[in-house]
């Protein structure tokens, strides 16, 4: 029997201190298969750099990053 696929779903903005902690959080969740989608809001730190370098870690998240903060 194959399980079903959970998607976690992150929204984020500034969250350059938080966002690793966070990310390390899904991953550590026990049901496979899963997907991490996180769409950060235009942040002004450097958040969506360190998903950038996340992403390419680990294969499970897909990032997007909307073109205005809403």
């Amino acid at each position: 029997m194959n399980s079903s696929l959970i998607t976690i779903g992150i929204a984020t903005f500034n969250a350059s201190n938080t966002i690793e902690s966070c990310i390390k959080s899904a991953l550590s969740q026990t049901w496979r298969p899963i997907e991490i989608v996180i769409i950060d809001d235009c942040s002004e730190d450097d958040t969506f750099e360190k998903l950038i370098k996340i992403s390419r870690i680990h294969k499970e998240i897909r990032i997007f990053k909307n073109k205005k903060n809403y």
